[in-house]
């Protein structure tokens, strides 16, 4: 857990360091990355006059929060990341905005005070390390919504096949080449091998079912990139 936590460590440094530029740097190291948050907040089934309670983890510089605030005006939202700078980027990006309140904490750390409608996360969970941290986590999700509540995912995902990964990979680098040069393709290709901890798709689909989730789905898909979910329903 101690190397664990020292590579947590290094990824919030390194988004420290990174949430000036953050944003026009995430559109050129995730593909599809308009469709894939496109897709993340068309999913939440509910009325946009009504006034739903949220999470959103791993907030970033807020572009969820604010997609969903357009969507919903009337919504609170709770935006969570442990980044203070990422944190201080999301306040000025949603500054003005009404019914927004910030925690700055490890998502695994957050209290979940619900019942919420929605929980959503954008390209953080694949942090968290091991499996069965995901697992409990997933479940501390699934209690903390109210009926009918969903929780979806946009995440990176690893290829169930050492073939499919390896064609996940090569898809990535040449999107990465259209932007960087090869020597910084190969140090985000280090980096991300270092920091982060993806697993399979099914894998994550099958904790979710564990946990209690119905409707399972996957919205939307393009090689390492998935947004994915599903739904409580207790009655």
């Amino acid at each position: 857990m101690e190397e664990n936590e020292k590579r947590l460590k290094r990824i919030r440094q390194g988004f420290d360091l990174r949430a000036e530029g953050f944003d026009p740097l995430i559109k050129k190291l995730a593909p599809q990355y308009r469709v894939m948050l496109e897709a993340l907040c068309l999913s939440l089934p509910f009325s946009e006059e009504r006034a739903i309670k949220v999470v959103d983890l791993g907030c970033g510089t807020g572009t969820v929060a604010a997609l969903l605030k357009k969507r919903y005006p009337d919504s609170e939202i709770i935006c969570v990341d442990f980044s203070s700078r990422m944190i201080s980027a999301a306040k000025k990006k949603l500054a003005g905005e009404k019914g927004i309140s910030f925690k700055l904490c490890n998502v695994c750390d957050f209290i979940f005070q619900g019942p919420f409608d929605a929980v959503v996360s954008s390209l953080c969970l694949h942090h968290l390390y091991p499996g069965s941290v995901k697992e409990e986590f997933f479940e501390k999700v699934y209690k903390s919504l109210s009926e009918q509540g969903v929780f979806y995912i946009f995440d990176v995902v690893k290829g169930t096949s050492g073939y499919l990964q390896g064609l996940y990979q090569e898809r990535w680098r040449e999107f990465l080449n259209r932007s960087f040069s090869a020597e910084e393709v190969d140090r985000t290709f280090k980096k991300a091998e270092a920091e982060d901890r993806p697993f399979t798709l099914i894998q994550e689909l099958e904790w979710l079912k564990e946990a209690g989730f119905s409707n399972l789905e996957v919205i939307c898909k393009s090689y390492s990139g998935a947004v994915y979910g599903g739904q409580k329903i207790t009655a």
